[in-house]
């Protein structure tokens, strides 16, 4: 290049060369960061308060506890043992809290943004239920919440882990009950 020549510019266009699967991967990652984009607002955020928070702990309950049911049956199916060593805390082996630790760093980092959506989504569904409990049994907004929470992210993430344990020990072929070591 010589003294005042100019680069050429960059173009922000897909070459005609390209597939209509990487046009097409290229149009949806575009209209997910619009989405994105319009969800995450300021405003958006203050105004969904309360349900947002309640929909993010829930999702990242279902999250975990999905990851936890399935790591759990990859540990029994690598040691032949089961992770829980009683109830004193810490409740389980540490080479199991290293095989999670693990997962959850990678996977469950990667997946936050996802969640961080899903949330955001079902936002609206949480504001709805709250109202719905305050107008049909007469709660008020403080039990209405205490009640989703608890529904929520105690009962429901409880029956989750459950599921996911069977499913992944069914999957895994390894039993769902161990003797405890």
């Amino acid at each position: 290049m010589h003294e005042g020549d100019h680069p050429a510019p960059v173009v922000d266009t897909i070459s005609d060369s390209a597939d209509a699967s990487e046009v097409s991967s290229v149009n949806t990652m575009a209209n997910v960061r619009n989405f994105l984009r319009a969800k995450f607002t300021k405003k958006n955020l203050s105004t969904m308060g309360m349900s947002l928070f309640l929909s993010y702990g829930f999702v990242s309950n279902i999250n975990s506890a999905a990851m936890m049911g399935w790591i759990w049956a990859k540990y029994v199916k690598d040691t032949g043992l089961s992770p829980f060593i009683g109830w004193q805390p810490p409740f389980v082996t540490p080479k199991f809290l290293a095989y999670y630790g693990a997962i959850y760093i990678t996977l469950g980092s990667l997946l936050r943004p996802v969640r961080a959506a899903i949330a955001t989504g079902l936002s609206p569904v949480f504001n709805r239920v709250i109202e719905g409990l305050q107008s049909k049994f007469k709660f008020n907004k403080a039990t209405a919440v205490f009640t989703v929470i608890f529904m929520g992210n105690v009962v429901f993430t409880c029956a989750w882990l459950l599921f996911n344990l069977r499913v992944a020990c069914w999957a895994f072929g390894v039993p769902l009950t161990l003797p405890v070591v």
